[in-house]
């Protein structure tokens, strides 16, 4: 759907003046071209009759083919507390449907409900997760029809595709290869409950990845009350237990939450205990693979290649897409011993799971390429590595020219050939009338092989804070750095309907097994939240139309089209028959006029300003009146004035006028003989009586204003046109 031009409009003076500082800002991708699925008090497709949307909205997740998986909470006749949220999954708003709602019985759980006994909590969107093929990943609370299930068993984690959901493991079930012990509660929040979006996993062939709290049996305390679970449902195995022995004496002492899936396969890191283990050689990275096990891949207290003597020392950090689908993956680390100083103690290297020695990708220290300055550091959180084994990385700089504007940027590239992409305050962003970001090392990334998306507060001459300053930029290797989103642009939420934008986020950045964030594909696919005023929604845009172009319909040939034409189409878009990209034409009608010409008196908006006859001066010049017979007629002659389209004429007793001293306001015999005549001549009709004198005035008329009845010269003796204009006789404006 493309939009026109519209902005929402606050009430007051300095609202009125922002809006219209900013008018000219160029229309986003979102607002000319998202599909927004869904948004607050928007009608829910497939549901009973006023069943809405609510204001709650969970991120929204992309499958490979663009499906959209999100959940939102719901308004309605027949919705309660205990029915008030829905998981729904779909492409368009018409063909959204329905995956779970609380309330629904729990799949694989006879007599079982997603809700809790209160009816108050159902399913949570803390596990929320949609592998690439569309399969669904989602915890909730339990109960009974006695609504008294006990506390140790009311909670589960469930996946599958929609319509064949299955469960995947309960709370107070046995866990699978353990001495007795059983799965903890999956909602409980706490340190050893940590079944999340940020740290489980779904792929494509229908494996899970969870971490897992553990009870009874044989837990002892805390050292081994967790477990990382994978497989299908029905065939869970553990990957890496707590307390496990990793390698001869050595076991594994903490489980943390960066694990990754890459395809079948798990990238974690593991804190280690056991004999010869100091804090200079506790943290490590660890590879699972099916049927083989687990495999050290990275150390801490590891020679650090690419230094001199260094070793790697502290956490071995993993990025929510620090991995990719053929195994490859990037983490930052610190430094120290041999060449380390204060200045270069930290380092991001990539690496792959075939063991091979990682390689150093930046260090901290090193020229930042594109500027005079150095790397300062590294952000462990948001970083990625593609399939063709191409790092791209957030960092913050320091010396040269640097100062608090300019001191953090994104660079991309492979060990030895990085170059910067996007730096704060300095690269500006297309589509925005050149504005850059204030920051970026502190905003949440979404990577994939396409390019990343992130959102930053915008910097520039057309910027007004508050009111059209939030953005949503892009980036990619064939396009650059461009606007996705900007605040203040209206969108339309239904055909008809528009509401003001606030804000743009909702990425969920975490890895999709597929070394791609859940929130941007492969092929360049968005899923946002965007805030309206009221509400929020849910949309997709697709990245690749950028840049989109306007056109416009030329009708009469002139090269010029009209603007109230205006299609905006994406990038590789064909404009139908006659749309062209000049536009100013809103004469299209008339090939020699094309809307950029000098407004005259025409009835025309010659400018195409929006205003007809705007401009044009009062008409000026002295008219002189010429009168012949003709016949039994009297002709009436005058000559044309400047700006004048007609001309009025009244007429009357000249006796009458000598008898009132010249003064026209109580005249009896004297009537508006033409008004608003055409041309510069009329018949007056049959000659007047011999020796019945009369009078003529003639004034000149325009399309802004009127000429006078008024000669301004000293025999005059009164105001003719207010005497006129205040009789019974004066010629209608």
């Amino acid at each position: 759907m493309t939009k026109g031009l519209r902005f929402g409009l606050g009430s007051g003076l300095v609202f009125g003046l922002l809006a219209a500082a900013h008018a000219t800002d160029p229309l986003s991708l979102v607002t000319n071209h998202a599909t927004v699925l869904a948004c607050t008090d928007c009608d829910v497709p497939g549901m009973p009759l006023f069943t809405t949307f609510g204001s709650e909205m969970s991120f929204p997740m992309l499958a490979d083919d663009g499906t959209v998986m999100f959940l939102s909470n719901l308004a309605g006749p027949t919705i309660n507390s205990a029915n008030s949220r829905a998981l729904f999954q779909g492409t368009t708003p018409a063909g959204l449907s329905v995956v779970a709602q609380s309330s629904d019985p729990a799949p694989g759980l006879p007599g079982l409900s997603l809700v809790n006994n209160a009816g108050t909590a159902g399913i949570n969107s803390a596990a929320l997760r949609v592998s690439p093929d569309g399969r669904v990943l989602f915890t909730s609370r339990l109960t009974n029809d006695a609504h008294n299930l006990p506390a140790t068993s009311d909670s589960g984690l469930f996946g599958g595709f929609a319509g064949s959901l299955q469960l995947i493991a309960r709370e107070g079930d046995p866990a699978p290869f353990t001495a007795g012990a059983f799965f903890g509660d999956f909602l409980a929040g706490s340190t050893a409950s940590i079944v999340s979006t940020q740290f489980d996993g779904f792929n494509r062939n229908g494996r899970v990845m969870f971490l897992a709290p553990l009870t009874g049996g044989d837990v002892a305390g805390t050292t081994n009350d967790v477990a990382m679970y994978t497989g299908t449902p029905g065939a869970l195995t553990i990957a890496v237990r707590k307390g496990q022995t990793m390698l001869p004496g050595l076991t594994a002492a903490s489980l943390y939450a960066d694990n990754k899936m890459a395809g079948d396969r798990i990238l974690y890191n593991l804190q280690l205990a056991g004999a010869g283990v100091t804090a200079a050689n506790d943290e490590s990275l660890w590879l699972y693979t099916p049927g083989l096990g687990n495999t050290l891949l990275v150390r801490e207290g590891a020679a650090a290649p690419g230094t001199a003597g260094a070793v790697f020392s502290g956490s071995l950090a993993l990025s929510s897409t620090g991995i990719s689908a053929n195994g490859r993956f990037e983490f930052v680390t610190s430094l120290s011993g041999g060449d380390v100083t204060a200045a270069n103690d930290q380092a991001i290297y990539l690496a792959d799971t075939t063991g091979a020695a990682p390689t150093l990708l930046a260090r901290k220290g090193s020229p930042a390429p594109g500027t005079d300055a150095v790397f300062l550091g590294f952000s462990p959180f948001f970083s990625h590595v593609s399939d063709a084994g191409v790092g791209t990385i957030q960092a913050q700089v320091t010396g040269g020219t640097v100062n608090a504007t300019n001191d953090n940027g994104i660079w991309a590239g492979t060990p030895g050939s990085l170059s910067l992409v996007a730096r704060a305050g300095v690269t500006p962003i297309q589509g925005s009338n050149g504005s850059t970001c204030q920051q970026i090392i502190a905003h949440v990334m979404d990577f994939s092989d396409f390019g990343f998306v992130f959102p930053c507060d915008l910097t520039g001459p057309d910027v007004f804070p508050g009111h059209n300053s939030r953005g949503l930029v892009a980036w990619t290797p064939a396009k650059g750095l461009f606007l996705v989103f900007r605040q203040g642009q209206d969108l339309e939420v239904v055909p008809g309907m528009s509401r003001p934008q606030t804000f743009a986020g909702g990425l969920v950045q975490f890895g999709n097994s597929d070394g791609r964030a859940l929130a941007l594909s492969h092929t360049g696919t968005l899923a946002i939240t965007v805030g309206l005023d009221p509400g929020i929604s849910i949309a997709t845009v697709d990245l690749n139309c950028f840049p989109s172009t306007d056109y416009y319909h030329d009708a009469d040939g002139d090269g010029h089209g009209d603007p109230a034409t205006e299609l905006n189409l994406c990038a590789g878009s064909f404009p139908p028959p006659g749309y062209i990209t000049t536009s100013g034409d809103c004469l299209d009608s008339n090939p020699s006029a094309q809307g950029t010409t000098t407004e005259i008196c025409n009835g025309i908006d010659d400018d195409c300003n929006g205003r007809i006859d705007d401009g044009v001066p009062h008409p000026t010049g002295a008219l002189t009146m010429t009168m012949a017979k003709s016949l039994g007629n009297t002709i009436v002659s005058w000559n044309a004035v400047p700006n004048a389209t007609q001309y009025d004429i009244v007429s009357g007793d000249l006796d009458e006028l000598r008898g009132a001293g010249g003064h026209y306001t109580n005249l009896t015999q004297a009537h508006c003989f033409a008004n608003d005549a055409a041309g510069t001549s009329m018949s007056t009709g049959t000659n007047p009586t011999a020796g019945k004198g009369q009078f003529w005035l003639m004034r000149a008329v325009g399309c802004t204003g009127l000429g006078a009845y008024d000669e301004g010269v000293p025999r005059q003796v009164s105001a003719r046109d207010q005497e006129i204009g205040s009789s019974f006789y004066a010629c209608p404006n």
